[in-house]
């Protein structure tokens, strides 16, 4: 019931804020895009050990699941750490070229978000409502049967 109700009350006041503050939320955007960490200076000095584990990885998960067939999507994901870890051990300059193209900025997400922030607003207020009503009116009374 708490858990609802403190999702409530965050559904709310974000809807507030995207309604009548839009700095706030900019600020707030602002504050979240920053670096924290430079993966590629981290994993520099430690590309062989990283793609060797990375191999010895999906070598580990193709042999556990290669008599089921029906887990195709286990042989996908390990195909594809199998790809990278082939990557960091034989081409490690050709990662930095897959970073940078990762990367690049494709679509500005705070730009949409700003473009339809009244939307969202009146969908968070929407939302809190729904959520208000169903830990009053459909947990709350289970709760006492």
């Amino acid at each position: 019931m708490a858990y609802l109700l403190f999702t409530g009350l965050l559904s709310l006041l974000f809807g507030i804020l995207f309604l009548f503050s839009p700095e706030v939320i900019s600020t707030v955007g602002n504050f979240c895009n920053k670096t924290v960490v430079v993966l590629d200076d981290f994993i520099a000095p430690v590309k062989m050990l990283v793609g060797l584990l990375l191999v010895a990885a999906s070598a580990w998960m193709l042999w556990m699941v290669f008599p089921y067939g029906d887990l195709w999507y286990v042989h996908l994901v390990a195909y594809i750490i199998m790809f990278f870890g082939l990557l960091f051990v034989f081409f490690p300059g050709a990662l930095k070229s897959v970073s940078d193209f990762a990367n690049r900025v494709l679509l500005s997400t705070d730009d949409l978000v700003m473009g339809a922030r009244k939307m969202i607003g009146i969908l968070f207020i929407i939302l809190s409502v729904y959520i208000f009503y169903s830990a009053f009116y459909i947990v709350q009374p289970s709760r006492t049967k």
